[in-house]
This record gives C-alpha cells, structure tokens and sequence, in this order.
C-alpha cells in the first residue's frame, strides 16, 4: 500500500479547525476562530489558496458539510453549525450567509446532507433535526445526551445519530427503527461506507464497523486516546482514515491500522478525503494539513523536515508512554532494530533525556515524536481499550503467539489498587496462565516503586478575592467588614445620565470560605484544591452610596407614568429598609406591605427607567421576607428578569438582572423557583457570554450559584442544561474573572458524581477548559483549569 506523505500546511484559521467537508472544486473548514473558509486548489503547485471567508456567525463554528449543486446552485450550498444555535446557509462564492435556520436550544455540532436538499443536523440540546426548504420538517427525539454525530444512507432514507448517551439510534421517517449500544462512552464521528454498513468512533478509543441491521461486526484498537472523527476514503489506497485527542492520523486498510501521521499539535479534530484519495486533518492549532499518497503532490523534502522537527519539538507528558525509570532506558542504539508495525512507539535515553519515536513504516525508521515530560497526575492518564490508568506496560511473555498485525499485549495499572489485583485480571483478559501472577504484580510493583499522584503543593489563597492568605472568616468578621471599593479602572460614571453621583455596585461578592471536604478526605488532598466543589452561594451584597440610590430613584419617579409613581412617603419607607442592608436579618424584620407593595411597582417599571429599582431589589431580595414574597411572583418574575437580562435592554439592565437573579440564592424560595426554571433561563443567559466584563462576572456568578446549588442535590440527571451553558460561555474568551467563575462552576458539578462526570467530558468542557491553562494572572485562573481538566479526565 502507498503510503501517505505530507502535501502542504495551509494558514487560514487563528484558532482550533473544528470540522471539514469536501465540496465540488473546494472544500469548506470550519473554526472556533467564527470563521468557516472555502479553500480552492492554486493555480500552481500543490496547495490551496482561501477562496472566501464565510463570516457572520456569533461564536465557535462545530460545524460544516457540502450540500450537492442544484438547479438554483450549480456549485452547491455550505451549512455551518454554529455554537449561537444557529444553521447558515451559504453560496460557497459568497462571503454572508444566504439563510439562517433555527429551531435548535443549543450548540448545533453535526451536519449532514441527503437527497432534494435535505439536511441532517444534531445538537447538544439532546436532538437532530431534518430540515428542508430552511424549515424543521422531522424532529428526532429519544437521545438523552448531546447528539455529536450524523450521517444518511439517502438511497434508503435511513438517517444515523449518534450521541454522548454512548448510543447510535437509526431514523426512517422520524421513527426511531434501531439502537446500537456497544461504545463504553460518547460516539463522537459517524460514516456512511456503504448502503449497509457504517463506522462510529468514541471517546472509548475505538472504531466499530455495523451494519445497518445491527450487528457490530468488527472493531478497531489503534488510538490511543479519544477517537473524534472517521471517514472513508475515495480513489486513495487506504479504506478510511481516523483521527483524534492522541494527535495521531490513522490510516486504515484491510481491518488493521497501516499508517500512523502525528501531527505537531494537541488534538486533531477533523479528516475527510478529496476526490484524488488524499487526506484533509485539522487541528487544535489552526493548521489545515493536507497528506497525499502520490509522489508528484508530496511537499518537497525541506518541508517534510520541518515539518518532522516540528513533531519532534513536542512535549509528551511520561504517563502517555508508561512509567519512565530513566536508568533503566536503552540508549539511541535501540532504535536500530526495525519497528514490528508502523506506529509502534519507543522511548530512549538520548545526552541523558528520554525521547519518544515513532516507527514509519513508509520510510523504515524511527521518527522522533517529542521529548518526555514528567506529568504523573497532572494530566490525562493513558487510556487502554476505552478505560483510564496511571500507567500502561507492554508486556512481552513467550507464549504470546499472537500474529504481529495484533494489538501487542498491554497492562493497565492505576496507583490506587492492587497490584495482585491488578495483575490478576491482565492475566484473566488476556487467557493467561494464573501461574504469572507473582511475576506480573512484582512486575508492576517495581515499575512503580516510588510513584505519587496528586502532590501538588498546598494552596492557601483566597480564590475569589486574591488575598495572600485567606482565612475563612466568621460571621462577626463579615457583618463588621466595611464594604470594598469597586475595581481599580471601574467607571464611576452614571451609565443611564453620564452624572457621577450613582453606580451600581461594580465591586464583586465578598470572600468566601473555602470548599468544605468530605470528612474521609485527607488535609493534603483538601489543601490542594480550594476551588470546587464549592459549596455556598455567591451574592452581591455591596451598596455603595445609598443616598445617591435614592436621589436616583426620585429622579426617576419624576419620569414615571403616574400610575407607576411612588408616594414620597413611599420613597422614604423604602429608602429606611434598603439602609439595613448590611444585615439581612433585620431588613427582612424591616419589610412592610409598604416597601413589598413599592418593589412590586419598582419591577414594572419602563426598561429605561427601571435599572434604580432592579437595585434595590437586588439588595432587598437578600432578606428572607422581600425575597419569598418577590418570588410569589413565579413565571411572572423570571419572565420579566429575562427581559431585562438581554442585550437589546442595555448593559446596566443585564448586569443587575442577573445579580438580582444570583441574589434570589440567597433563600429557600428563591433557589426552588430558579431551580425550577433552570432550563429556560439557563439557555436564555448563555447567549450574554458575548457582553462586557460587569455582565460576564453576573452571568458566570448566577451559574455557579446553579452548579451550588444542583451539587447539594447530588443528582445528575438536571445538569445537562447547566453544562450546556458552561461551554457555550467557557468556549467564548471571556474576563479572568468570570472565566475563573465558570470553571469553578463546571468542577463543582463534575463533583456531583460520574454521570456529571461524563456529560461535561461529552460536551468537551475539559477541551474548553484548556484554552484558560496559559492564564497566569490572576493564577488562579490557570490552577483551575488545570484541577477541572485533571478532574475530567482521571
């Protein structure tokens, strides 16, 4: 079999390329950079040149598939789906989208093209859609989870899901005909090979050919890590190609992996092939790859060297490679026995550092892969047929007579168990004699002699306020503190009049004590990590001029319909309950139906007007009386929070909507109505991660109070809705702040259990979660994303 070479690196995106289609003369890429881009072969050479940028998309793009030429579109249609909720049409000659289709409630992930003009589409809101003409004319339902994966037979009207819920479904006509229950996590790439048969991949690290009847009739072991695309190839020497989270391409042929590609980069996101059999990758560093089995397209030599020292240039964390005992490395002169096959991975000891290489079967040598970083434990732990370890042997026995084309005999070990334990069930998965149990566990043992997971160094800061050492503080320490002025570079300008006499609060909640731990678990292991779960509410106490509030309010009266104008006696009432702010308690003793009937005016109040109110209100709802009777309310309130917690009501409106919203936590009959209506104000918010800073800090401030509040519940069956909006806000690059906020959030309910677990990893927020790693200041930003990722994926 030719094997594949790499054609060019083609420079068009500035973030992850997320997705790719083949179109007719072109091919289409689509970005978390909001851009998909059309890219048509150049008029000499090899490469490719961007044809046109497709723009007008408000966030990430998931998305994008090819729809074949019609009579009204001889070249064809582009749809991208994008994280806004949205479906764009596009003519691939145009730079703005020709129609936008909605219906979806959340990031629209999968696209697929059939027969007439019908398109295919899933989504994290747990369904696909088929649309037609730009309108819903089947919705499919059944997935509990995000539906990351689509295809069609359209010679048999079939239509193909794939979900986080670990299942493929088969569709006719809207009808759920078939499910095909096999991957061990969520089916993450769907393709079609023929009007039989089909391939899925899985974050469980396998592929698996079915057919359409039902049967799994082979599976596919190679990748190391999450598997996030598959697909066949056209007129090229291979059967299909994959790709995934190892930063491998992997070529397919006749059942076995013939070709392994890494790729200079973290993750490889996307592949399909082009008419000529040569594969499109793209990846978590913008670069679109392009690798072709003929010798007249291959890069020249200069650049395959570079592009090789790029890979070598990697750091590769040790515990993808196993447990390292560098005195126990063979020198360079290992990597002069040939490899058994290509892929095959090998680590020696080159000027006293260990190096990993790779065998290249298409050139017979050894190729260097990157440099090994000791990162037991603060990083992903190696995966083994779908299943997590700190450490993966080989392990080499005589009566191993397997053929070479097999996967080698390999030993999952984590440090929390047994090694007998351990060494028993290698040997009963793999048919072995039990007489090889002392010499595996003592095997084990020593490989491991001396490893500890988890030995971060204690963290004793305040992770919400900074201080250098937070000490959690008492109820007599709060009630006395003085409130903290706003942030340093805060306007103190009036943002309805431009006057500087009143502000809403910029200041943030006040500190708040540190996580509490369960009682089985260590101090060390509390020590490092302050962040999450996090276990009480956060609120926005701080008043800063109460009579500038006021004067405010009265000016605003002024300007009141008269059947909406407080008396002035009204006004002073109010003004004497709202002074009691600093303790609760005793404004909650304060409340009369004077005061509760002037709140219930305040929040009818004209959007231009009302923001005084919003407020006072979002003081007042801290006491238990002002708080329970506002939430009598119930459909009526959240409605009219909606309303004003949106763009088009102004930034000032947002923001202390969204506080007020956060402040309802502060009781019992806040938090059940909020609760209650999780889902439709989670996913009206999560469309605000675009705002300014003020809105992002409320906006990430009322999630977390949501993950608080579901982590007490210990239940995961409601936090589908609240991850969602994690990611869409996390994926956007957002303040520190409210970053660090949302981060917490996604810990906190990844602590709630393993389903919680699992739906964050199946929407990717340890992927979203990455991109905050590089943030040193505040640090505390980057330890968290760290903490969430090691969270996710141990």
């Amino acid at each position: 079999i030719a094997m594949y070479r790499l054609s060019c690196q083609l420079i068009g995106h500035s973030e992850d390329v997320r997705a790719v289609t083949r179109g007719q003369g072109f091919f289409g890429t689509a970005s978390r950079d909001k851009t998909a881009v059309v890219w048509t072969k150049s008029d000499t050479g090899t490469s490719f040149n961007i044809d046109v940028t497709l723009s007008g998309h408000a966030g990430f793009v998931s998305a994008i598939c090819f729809i074949p030429p019609s009579q009204d579109h001889a070249r064809g249609l582009l749809a991208t789906g994008c994280i806004d909720k949205l479906i764009r049409i596009f003519d691939p000659q145009l730079q703005d989208p020709i129609q936008l289709l909605s219906g979806h409630d959340a990031n629209v992930c999968a696209l697929a093209a059939g027969q007439f003009g019908t398109l295919l589409s899933g989504s994290w809101d747990c369904t696909a859609r088929v649309w037609l003409n730009g309108k819903t004319v089947m919705k499919l339902e059944g997935h509990t989870a995000a539906v990351w994966a689509v295809d069609m037979i359209a010679d048999h009207g079939l239509m193909l899901t794939g979900s986080a819920d670990k299942t493929i479904r088969l569709w006719r006509a809207g009808t759920c005909e078939r499910e095909f229950i096999g991957h061990e996590d969520c089916v993450r790439g769907l393709a079609v090979i023929s009007s039989s048969e089909f391939l899925s991949c899985s974050n469980d690290t396998s592929i698996r050919r079915w057919k359409v009847t039902g049967e799994c009739v082979q599976i596919y072991y190679s990748h190391t890590a999450y598997v996030y695309c598959v697909a066949p190839v056209l007129n090229g020497p291979a059967d299909f190609v994959s790709v995934g989270e190892d930063r491998t391409l992997r070529v397919w042929k006749d059942d076995n992996c013939v070709q392994t590609v890494t790729h200079p980069a973290q993750t490889v996101w996307c592949c399909t092939s082009l008419e000529n059999g040569d594969i499109i990758t793209g990846a978590n560093d913008g670069v679109i790859r392009i690798f072709t089995h003929s010798p007249s397209r291959a890069a020249p030599e200069s650049e395959v060297q570079a592009f090789h020292q790029q890979i070598a240039a990697q750091q590769v964390p040790s515990n993808q490679v196993g447990d390292l005992k560098l005195s126990d490395l063979a020198g360079p002169e290992a990597l002069e026995r040939p490899g058994a096959k290509d892929g095959q991975t090998k680590v020696v000891k080159v000027d006293g550092k260990p190096e990993v290489y790779q065998w290249e079967a298409a050139s017979q040598s050894w190729q260097k892969i990157g440099d090994v970083v000791n990162a037991v434990g603060s990083g992903r732990s190696q995966l083994l047929h779908g299943k997590e370890y700190d450490y993966v042997f080989d392990v080499q026995l005589d009566m191993d007579t397997r053929s070479q084309s097999g996967p080698p005999l390999q030993l999952g070990y984590n440090t929390s168990e047994d090694p007998w334990f351990a060494a028993q069930r290698f040997l009963q998965d793999n048919e072995l004699s039990p007489l090889y149990l002392d010499q595996v566990a003592n095997f084990i043992i020593e490989r491991t002699k001396g490893a500890t997971i988890g030995s971060a160094q204690p963290m004793v800061s305040d992770p919400f306020t900074g201080g250098s050492r937070y000490v959690p503080p008492s109820v007599a320490d709060v009630a006395s503190r003085p409130p903290p002025p706003p942030p340093s570079g805060q306007p103190f300008s009036d943002p309805l009049t431009g006057g500087s006499r009143y502000v809403p609060s910029y200041s943030q909640p006040p500190p708040v004590q540190a996580p509490s731990q369960p009682a089985a678990q260590s101090q060390a292991t509390a020590l490092t990590n302050p962040y999450f779960p996090k276990t009480t509410v956060l609120t926005f106490d701080t008043v800063t001029n109460i009579d500038a509030l006021f004067l405010k309010l009265a000016e605003f009266n002024n300007k009141a319909d008269t059947s909406q104008k407080l008396s002035d006696a009204t006004l002073h009432r109010l003004k004497e309950v709202v002074s009691f702010h600093a303790d609760p308690p005793h404004m909650s003793s304060q409340m009369d139906e004077v005061a509760i009937a002037a709140i219930d005016q305040l929040l009818q109040w004209p959007e231009e007007i009302v923001l005084p109110g919003l407020d006072i209100m979002r003081i007042i709802v801290r006491g238990a009386r002002g708080n329970d009777h506002l939430c009598q309310q119930g459909d009526a309130l959240v409605e009219r929070l909606k309303l004003l917690a949106r763009s088009g009501s102004g930034t000032a409106n947002c923001m202390m909507a969204l506080r007020l919203m956060s402040n309802l936590f502060s009781h019992p009959g806040g938090c059940q109505l909020l609760l209650s209506k999780r889902q439709e104000i989670l996913l009206h918010i999560s469309s605000l991660a675009d705002s300014n800073k003020g809105v992002q800090i409320a906006l990430c401030s009322l999630v977390l109070n949501f993950a608080v509040e579901l982590h007490k519940m210990t239940v995961s069956s409601g936090v589908t809705d609240l991850l969602t909006a994690l990611a869409v806000v996390l994926f956007h690059q957002i303040d520190t702040e409210a970053a660090f906020r949302a981060l917490v959030a996604a810990g906190t309910v990844a602590c709630i259990g393993e389903e919680a677990r699992a739906q964050a990893i199946s929407l990717d927020i340890h992927q979203a979660a990455s991109t905050y790693l590089s943030v040193a200041d505040p640090k505390k930003v980057g330890e968290c994303a760290r903490l969430l990722i090691d969270r996710l994926t141990a």
